[in-house]
């Protein structure tokens, strides 16, 4: 028997997974959306790292904290581009033609695009607010809320290209996103500094969202279903948890940013900011897979069918990586930041790998919070609720030193976990349990 032969007989032991065609097409689109987010998490790894070369971890803190509040306000478009995967992936289950996803993806561009302008505006009348909290000036705020608009209404043209599994195309628009930070940010940073990669940023945001109407040009144009009418009471389930999972993930990735640069001293944050990048790396990856995974289990749930074997191995996935990902980190810690950042960021070694535990666990609770609000059920919120409340609650308590800060975050998200995974069991044997009587 060969090695690969031995590993596909032990997971089918494992999960009771058939390599069938489906199987092996739902893991080659999860080895073609793994890559494509590892490759673009490269690219912005790439990038953060010039940055941090060019600025001083005064200035880099700043920036990264000032990006993290505004990833923060558009996350919950996230949701937005699950309702339209959401839509889509069942309408091709169904095999019918009914239009309604290509009628609530242009929906939902357009109220997005209005929801980012008017965050936009919040901004510039709260800058003055926002910038002394995370000691920058009015101008980086104005700046950077000019990404709001283009951001948010990117989220549903990802959503329609999951929802289709048009995977090269997704993979193609998650790559542009960074590659065009890279181009805007190098031209800008040198000269310009700190609002340099601000302008960046936004200009960036820009051109992706073009780029994404013009792949989806033949979805958004045709005319022929525009006045199909949107059931919005069936997605209000959906829209409720989803907006309190983006805002949890959210908070949960960068709330720590924010209070750490406010808290400490200025190149502590720069410090901590550098290892958040580092750190992140691991989510983003994990991100691709799921992405992959999420319109595979929404079809099989339509279908009545069980969700155990595929997440059971996206999971193992996850805990394999993550397991590697944070050891490495640990271990070599110095040097990967003297590479990434330089000198003036080592102090983040102590901490680095227990950093990336944390958001390492925070990709297996975001692959069992998609896979239970698939159900398009309202229980979700007793988890998320609580969760999001601690969160907040203990970094605000808590935040004597950063290892604390990391201490407890790991010990939160871990909990999460445990939570979500005994939560989605009990479900899946009561309806398990309904379905064979």
């Amino acid at each position: 028997m060969t090695t690969k032969s031995g590993l596909i007989s032990g997971v089918r032991l494992l999960t009771g997974v058939k390599f069938t065609a489906e199987v092996k097409r739902i893991l080659s689109d999860n080895l073609l959306a793994t890559f494509a987010t590892t490759f673009a998490g490269l690219l912005g790894f790439a990038l953060q790292s010039l940055v941090s070369h060019t600025l001083h971890p005064v200035e880099f803190g700043g920036a990264f904290a000032l990006i993290s509040f505004f990833s923060i306000a558009v996350r919950p478009a996230a949701t937005v581009g699950r309702l339209v995967a959401w839509r889509t992936s069942r309408e091709s289950a169904s095999h019918v033609v009914i239009g309604e996803s290509s009628a609530l993806l242009r929906a939902t561009i357009k109220w997005l695009l209005l929801a980012g302008f008017l965050i936009s505006l919040l901004s510039v009348l709260a800058g003055r607010v926002i910038a002394a909290y995370i000691h920058l000036n009015l101008v980086d705020v104005a700046v950077a809320s000019l990404s709001a608009p283009f951001l948010l209404a990117f989220q549903p043209l990802l959503g329609a290209l999951q929802g289709d599994k048009r995977f090269k195309s997704w993979s193609i628009l998650n790559i542009v996103l960074p590659l065009s930070y890279i181009v805007f940010v190098t031209a800008l940073v040198f000269p310009y500094g700190i609002i340099g990669v601000i302008s960046g940023v936004s200009l960036g945001s820009a051109i992706s969202f073009a780029f994404g109407i013009y792949l989806l040009r033949d979805k958004i144009w045709p005319r022929a279903f525009e006045n199909t009418k949107l059931h919005l009471k069936t997605y209000a389930p959906f829209l409720s948890t989803g907006l309190a999972t983006t805002l949890t993930v959210g908070v949960f990735m960068s709330a720590d940013v924010i209070v750490v640069q406010h808290f400490f001293n200025r190149t502590e944050a720069g410090q901590y900011a550098i290892v958040a990048v580092i750190g992140n790396a691991l989510f983003s990856v994990a991100g691709g897979a799921l992405s992959a995974t999420f319109p595979n289990i929404v079809t099989k749930q339509s279908r009545g069918q069980s969700t155990i074997p595929i997440l059971l191995i996206t999971l193992a996935a996850f805990v394999v990586v993550t397991v590697l990902g944070a050891t490495v980190l640990q271990l070599f810690g110095i040097p990967i930041l003297r590479t990434v950042g330089g000198t003036k960021y080592l102090g983040g070694a102590s901490f680095i790998g227990w950093y990336s535990l944390g958001m390492g666990m925070l990709s297996w609770a975001t692959v069992l919070i998609h896979t239970q609000q698939a159900r398009n059920r309202l229980h979700l919120l007793w988890i998320l609720i609580p969760a999001l409340t601690l969160r907040v609650g203990l970094l605000l308590l808590f935040h004597r030193s950063i290892i604390m800060i990391v201490t407890i975050s790991d010990l939160l998200v871990f909990t999460l976990c445990i939570v979500l995974f005994v939560t989605y069991l009990l479900d899946e044997f009561k309806i398990k349990a309904v379905s064979s009587s």
